[in-house]
């Protein structure tokens, strides 16, 4: 792989030459406004475009900043295009229209991306038919280059409202179906449990109707002062203070509105008013090879632009490390090295390894299968390097020792609540590829004793290496409980753990693909000889995002498909599952990876789906899963995912999430290859 990369850089460096020298010769007439903006391979996609709001708001002005910058370190002269807002301006990225064509770049309010996220999971929840595409590809192909500012939500009432209670039974305003006003006011509504009439005119005419008497309220989110609201002179309407109820707070209530800039609108200051945040976002097309130089040249010149908006001075790079550090995924990889100060990767220094855990294990055999299918559809064969798991794969793929890894789901999640710029580092260099199989939780037991149990006095538990996916996932399901202060935790490897349970400590943790091999295979381990059983392994209350519950089967016969033997599973248990995910490197470039993807689910088909004799045919456990479409459990057991046996099907308790509603759901993060290869899949 690296001469791969090697080959790929001198062909780049011959065509920089050639085109150095055609813009040298050129150079007159090289950069105009409609010069017709090409992507990677050469197409005309329209010409460039910056997509920033109405002409009369914030966005339209401070956009002149951002087209000076790209003009004078990308060398691309962009219009500021005049849109109806935030959402406008999402789609705009990623579908323009016939006159204008797609936008380059734009400014967007933070909620739109987790809108057109919620938007996408409720349609394919409906029909998977009616998923509008351009939000799913906005979700997954644009990205964030830069927090810029912070926007505060302003709500204009009649003075007969004192509260956003008071909203119930109102006319409100909450700005054009398009707009960022429109994405934050219908989620401040909804977590509040407000019921209101709607109305959806553009945000500036609505303040203006609560003026005259039209309507109730009006919410605008904008900078704040605004000369809108300071220009108001009636004393028949007010602002009022606007927050999320407890365990609802996705806004930081941060904000606050001054009465000596609305004097006319307020009797004292508010404080710990929502805000929300402005990004600058790269469309698909984006080309990051001189996002550095682009960003560092607009910080550098800040205070120059405030002459074309003062909201360039609160531009701050501790703004953007805050939104990147809880929003990695979002994030251009290039853009957030340059915020976090952490150097960019080389892809001339790259290993050529796949990162996989310990020796032999659920995550060595799917190597085994996708490397073969690397070497044979995309002439890419990678090394396997064993680890202790999912979060020394993610360490050492940020730090440009592999090219791919093979991690836990939750290692995303646990990265990004950590709030620790390293640890978004990490959850950034890990880009999705593929979802694999399922991951399954074994808590072996001493003496037969429940997870709350051995949690409720003091005994010893084995959780596994600290960067190890076992261990993200075992803590994260005993935090869920009432934890007794005197439990003691240890952290060795599974071959290690279970053959401890029962002497050193009295429970462990093992998170592994079914059937996990100590727990299975008489050839290798006489499992009669460990001290403890397999329990159930839930949170205490309800199970959270990504987790889902599955299966573990056992029965007396020893033709049960997972564990057969009574010494470790009598009879099926309920336990957590967490999926595998194949993810690669930033600077993984492949031009096939469209073939090797289809080769991994035509290989899942195979693995799985009986021949027409039927006779004998055992389903493999690990490829059940890898499929594009979900199944129910009926349809698993229906479709004959079964053991070759009259014990039941692998699957026949258990519903399975296929790559493509996988994809809806979790569309942050993925190698710009892979989401479209997935987004082909979805009607335009």
């Amino acid at each position: 792989m690296l001469t791969l990369f090697r080959d790929i850089f001198y062909k780049k460096l011959s065509l920089f030459i050639l085109l150095s020298i055609f813009v040298f010769m050129n150079m007159g007439c090289f950069l105009v406004n409609d010069d017709p903006l090409k992507d990677k391979e050469g197409n005309d996609i329209g010409s460039f475009k910056f997509a920033s709001g109405p002409s009369y708001g914030n966005y339209y002005s401070y956009a002149d900043g951002i087209i000076d910058a790209a003009s004078e370190k990308m060398g691309i002269l962009m219009s500021n295009v005049a849109t109806n807002g935030s959402l406008d301006n999402a789609v705009r990225l990623v579908t323009g229209d016939t006159y204008l064509g797609n936008a380059y770049m734009a400014m967007m309010q933070e909620d739109v991306y987790e809108y057109v996220r919620q938007q996408c999971i409720t349609q394919y929840n409906a029909d998977p038919d009616t998923v509008n595409k351009n939000y799913l590809t906005v979700a997954s192909r644009t990205k964030v280059l830069l927090a810029l500012y912070n926007e505060t939500v302003h709500l204009l009432v009649n003075n007969s409202i004192s509260n956003l209670t008071g909203l119930n039974g109102k006319t409100v305003n909450i700005g054009t179906a398009d707009s960022g006003t429109f994405i934050t006011a219908k989620n401040i509504l909804e977590a509040n449990g407000i019921s209101c009439t709607l109305m959806t005119d553009d945000a500036a005419d609505g303040v203006q109707k609560v003026v005259d008497g039209e309507y109730d309220a009006a919410f605008f989110v904008t900078a704040t002062p605004s000369s809108l609201f300071q220009d108001i002179t009636s004393t028949n309407v007010k602002l009022i203070k606007v927050t999320m109820p407890s365990g609802k707070k996705t806004y930081k209530e941060d904000s606050s509105l001054s009465a000596k800039d609305y004097p006319n609108l307020l009797e004292n200051d508010i404080s710990g008013n929502i805000s929300v945040r402005t990004l600058l976002v790269g469309g698909p097309n984006f080309d990051d090879r001189n996002v550095s130089n682009f960003l560092d040249y607009i910080f550098k010149n800040a205070e120059a632009y405030k002459s074309y908006n003062r909201k360039w001075g609160d531009l701050s790079v501790p703004l953007s490390l805050d939104y990147m550090k809880a929003n990695p995924e979002k994030c251009n990889f290039k853009a957030l090295c340059y915020v976090s100060g952490f150097p960019e990767l080389d892809p001339f220094y790259v290993e050529d390894n796949f990162f996989t855990d310990y020796g032999i294990s659920s995550y060595h055999d799917m190597y085994v299968e996708l490397d073969y299918l690397l070497t044979l559809n995309a002439g890419i064969g990678l090394k396997e390097v064993n680890t202790t798991g999912t979060w020394e794969n993610a360490y050492r793929l940020m730090m440009g020792e592999g090219l791919m890894a093979i991690v836990q789901d939750d290692i995303f999640e646990y990265l990004k609540n950590n709030e620790d710029m390293y640890d978004s580092m990490m959850a950034a260099s890990m880009k999705k590829l593929v979802p694999l199989h399922y991951e399954y939780v074994h808590l072996l037991s001493a003496g037969g004793a429940s997870l709350a149990s051995w949690l409720s006095g003091a005994n010893d538990i084995n959780v596994g290496p600290k960067t190890s996916g076992t261990f993200i996932t075992a803590m994260n399901i005993i935090n869920s409980y009432t934890v007794d202060p005197n439990i003691s935790y240890y952290f060795d490897e599974a071959d290690i753990a279970v053959q401890r349970v029962g002497t050193n400590y009295d429970a462990a943790f093992v998170v592994s693909g079914v059937p996990f091999n100590r727990f299975y295979s008489h050839d290798t381990w006489d499992v009669g000889d460990l001290n403890g059983t397999l329990e159930e392994a839930l949170f205490y209350d309800s199970t959270p995002y990504p987790y889902t519950v599955g299966n573990l089967d056992g029965a007396a016969s020893s033709t049960s498909v997972n564990y057969p033997y009574t010494t470790i599973l009598s009879s099926d248990i309920p336990t957590v599952r967490v999926r595998a995910i194949q993810v690669v490197s930033p600077v993984f470039e492949s031009n096939d990876i469209d073939i090797y993807l289809k080769s991994v689910f035509r290989k899942g088909y195979y693995m799985t789906i009986p021949p027409d004799t039927g006779s004998g045919f055992i389903s493999d456990p690990l490829w059940v899963p890898i499929v594009k479409e979900s199944m129910t459990a009926a349809e698993t057991d229906a479709k004959g995912y079964e053991d070759g046996s009259d014990d039941g099907a692998i699957y026949a308790e258990s519903e399975i999430v296929g790559a493509m509603e996988y994809f809806v759901n979790n569309p942050y993060g993925w190698h710009d290859a892979a989401a479209d290869y997935y987004l082909s899949m979805f009607e335009d």
